[in-house]
């Protein structure tokens, strides 16, 4: 991976939060070999990635919309223990509990099929070379694991590109279920340049 290369990867993943997360964050991507690389050490709180979580890592062209995103630590941890497992969807040791955070405000591109998409309002899809349609979802925060009982927070299990900054529950039921927090396109502008 020449200076370059890095210096793209590293925009990318750090295109994923405000600063005050990105600063001293150590900074991953994928590689083709889909192993995860460093490739700019840091000694903060976060770990920052560069698009292809969803894609190079599970060995999937790139995306046509971003995903980088920012962790915490218990985000990272709950992250680390589903990357370590053959289905994600039927772990065969416990994910943590604590509830963490990630930071995506770039966005992220979803495969028909990995939520469930309302019919209000007109989505942002592109269609892969495979034919398959991805749908892009707006600037958001993840707090994962779900820190409440899904049945009983009265949220959607529908991302409702009519209301695309409504909050909703993704992966509803499942071992990864979490809570997603849309912002608008001033909202997140005003949280990438507070000084402005």
């Amino acid at each position: 991976m020449d200076g370059e290369e890095k210096a793209k990867l590293i925009a990318d993943a750090l295109s994923a939060a405000p600063t005050a997360v990105t600063k001293g964050a150590k900074v991953y991507a994928w590689n083709t070999s889909r192993q995860l690389v460093l490739v700019r050490a840091g000694d903060g709180p976060y770990a920052c990635f560069a698009s292809g979580n969803t894609s190079i890592r599970v060995g999937k062209p790139l995306s046509k919309f971003p995903d980088p995103m920012c962790l915490d630590q218990n985000a990272l941890a709950l992250f680390r223990a589903m990357w370590a497992e053959k289905n994600p969807m039927k772990p065969v040791h416990p994910y943590p509990t604590a509830p963490g955070m990630v930071w995506m405000l770039a966005g992220m591109g979803v495969g028909q099929g990995m939520i469930k998409i309302g019919t209000s309002g007109k989505a942002n899809i592109a269609v892969g070379k495979s034919g398959s349609k991805i749908t892009r979802l707006s600037p958001h925060l993840m707090i994962m694991p779900l820190p409440m009982a899904e049945k009983s927070s009265g949220l959607q299990s529908t991302y409702d590109p009519g209301n695309p900054n409504a909050s909703w529950v993704m992966a509803a039921g499942s071992p990864i279920e979490h809570l997603m927090l849309h912002f608008s396109t001033e909202a997140t502008k005003s949280m990438m340049n507070p000084h402005r």
